[in-house]
């Protein structure tokens, strides 16, 4: 993990588990997260004929799993999200079992599910 708050390294978070957190510290949901972010290797040619590489773009995201919601307020806006309806922010921090905290963080698009109810979002950090 970087040193700065809630920065880390691509797809090192991929399997990673723990709690969705407020600010207050109050638990509201147990977590799984995804990482299938990847950089892009930029081939440019150099004097003399050789091929340096750079870093590209970065691609791919994370994305969260609620495994256990705890919090009412979280389990509508989670609820809003699948119905693609409107709904309020609803901030919160990851804190994985590590003890990592990565925040402050928000839910995004839904992914689709492998079961009714066991839906992924893009995490928005």
């Amino acid at each position: 993990m970087d040193p700065s708050y809630g920065r880390c390294r691509l797809g090192q978070l991929d399997g990673a588990e723990g709690t969705a957190e407020l600010r207050d510290g109050t638990t509201v949901a147990s977590i799984e997260l995804r990482d299938t972010r990847e950089q892009e290797v930029i081939e440019v040619p150099m004097p003399g004929g050789a091929t340096g590489r750079k870093p590209g773009r970065i691609t791919g995201f994370v994305a969260i799993r609620f495994v256990e919601v705890d919090d009412p307020t979280l389990r509508s806006h989670l609820g809003q999200h699948v119905q693609r309806e409107r709904s309020e922010d609803y901030s919160f921090d990851v804190v994985l079992d590590d003890g990592t905290r990565i925040g402050p963080c928000a839910v995004g698009s839904p992914l689709g599910s492998a079961s009714p109810g066991d839906y992924w979002f893009v995490l928005d950090f």
